[in-house]
């Protein structure tokens, strides 16, 4: 079965919505910078002072998650 593709507007809409809780608005922004706009996971990390570890994670568990979200 091939993969969905999401369109930029159902991306930034699962963001907003689905993502909550603790640093939900940090999550949210590191989100968007890595798949609305291309950033990669060194330059999140230095722009929010993290490692690459912690940001790889943020996006393999949120981005998981909103997957699961929005099938």
């Amino acid at each position: 079965m091939p993969k969905r593709r999401f369109s930029c507007s159902e991306m930034e809409h699962a963001i907003g919505e689905y993502i909550t809780g603790r640093n939900a608005e940090r999550n949210r922004d590191i989100l968007r910078l890595y798949f609305l706009d291309g950033y990669s996971q060194e330059r999140i990390a230095e722009i929010y002072d993290m490692s690459t570890m912690q940001i790889g994670r943020i996006v393999r568990n949120e981005g998981s998650y909103l997957l699961t979200k929005v099938k």
